[in-house]
């Protein structure tokens, strides 16, 4: 099990930085190794993403669904993909502030992978995920 939180600060208002967080190409840019998001409903989104976590690298395609929508504030987050490497689950929170001209952004998650990916060994797991963290976040 992962267990991941940090923060982050922005210099966009909060407005313009909830309205780009739910915008799904925005969304797809910035996460390294997704191609493209496509919109399956309301608040979730399906796509694929190429992960690499340690030696074991391998290609994903699963959903990223938001829920508990506070426009400005917050939301809930469920990530889910499967593919040859194994199996990536998790959840978390996200946290606005206006933070002077800006935005502080904060985030608590877990999550769990299985397959030929989770051999690499928890330590290695947790400091790619910080890595696809700060990359993104970037």
């Amino acid at each position: 099990m992962l267990e991941l939180e940090g923060s982050a600060e922005f210099e966009a208002p909060p407005a313009l930085f909830w309205e780009m967080i739910l915008d799904p190409d925005v969304l797809a840019r910035i996460l390294p190794g997704c191609d493209k998001l496509a919109v399956v409903n309301e608040n979730e989104f399906q796509g694929q993403m190429r992960v690499k976590i340690g030696p074991v690298d391998g290609m994903f395609r699963g959903t990223v669904a938001l829920s508990e929508l506070q426009p400005e504030k917050g939301f809930h987050l469920i990530v889910n993909g499967r593919g040859p490497s194994g199996v990536i689950e998790g959840q978390g929170d996200v946290r606005l502030e206006e933070s002077g001209q800006g935005t502080a952004f904060y985030y608590v998650g877990s999550g769990q992978i299985s397959g030929r990916m989770a051999s690499v060994g928890q330590r290695v797991m947790t400091s790619s995920a910080k890595a696809i963290i700060k990359q993104s976040l970037e």
